[in-house]
């Protein structure tokens, strides 16, 4: 990877070390320019030319699974309301403890994939969890559906913390 590239990364992805072939999570990098890689409870640093970024399953993708949880026959697509469940700990519990930031980029990333995807299937209606917090992956969701032609309307529900989504 170039030195850019590593700049990118985020404490905690996986990467390997395509000298030795170990693997495990980023770290950071040294004072001398080496990568920090957690390799299970030891921490070994690599030369940035060596570093892969692992490419994990997409977590959005798995949390994507569009179930029918109306009262009709799954057959009719546009009655089928769908929901994902953006709670890091259910999105991607192996980020608990990582950086604000690093959480919400993922849950962007992850609410964006799935409104895509149910756009596509020609859900009508679906329903994004998003929880009350502090209101920036809200604030984030809620723009985002403004700016998008497929959006019919959308409100939030459960006091704030979800927001259900009509679509055309």
């Amino acid at each position: 990877m170039t030195a850019s590239e590593i700049k990118e990364l985020w404490i905690g992805d996986k990467i390997r070390s395509s000298k030795s072939g170990l693997s495990g999570r980023f770290g950071g990098l040294n004072d001398s320019g080496m990568v920090r890689m957690n390799a299970g409870h030891k921490i070994i640093l690599v030369p940035t030319k060596f570093v892969e970024l692992v490419q994990q399953e997409d977590v959005e993708e798995e949390s994507l699974v569009f179930e029918d949880q109306s009262q009709t026959s799954s057959e009719h697509t546009e009655h089928t309301r769908s929901e994902l469940d953006l709670h890091i700990e259910v999105l991607r519990p192996d980020l608990l403890n990582a950086l604000p930031e690093r959480i919400v980029d993922v849950q962007i990333r992850a609410f964006e994939n799935y409104l895509e995807k149910a756009i596509e299937k020609n859900l009508r209606q679906i329903l994004v969890i998003h929880g009350r917090g502090q209101g920036v992956l809200r604030h984030h969701i809620h723009k985002s559906l403004e700016s998008r032609k497929e959006v019919f309307q959308f409100r939030l529900l459960n006091n704030d913390g979800a927001t259900e989504i009509i679509l055309y």
